[in-house]
């Protein structure tokens, strides 16, 4: 359920021309400290060309 509904955030955004940033390590995240205490988990979606 979390992979759809980032795909579809992603493809309203890019239809939209908003600008996607690179995805973020989980060490990145973690170290603000707003996300230390935050449960991280990771959705991977399709790149943008496989997309298309």
């Amino acid at each position: 359920m979390a992979q759809e509904a980032l795909r579809a955030h992603v493809e309203t955004l890019r239809k939209m021309g908003e600008h996607i940033n690179s995805p973020s390590s989980l060490e990145e995240i973690m170290q603000n400290k707003e996300d230390k205490e935050a449960v991280a988990f990771l959705v991977t979606i399709p790149s943008e060309k496989t997309m298309k």
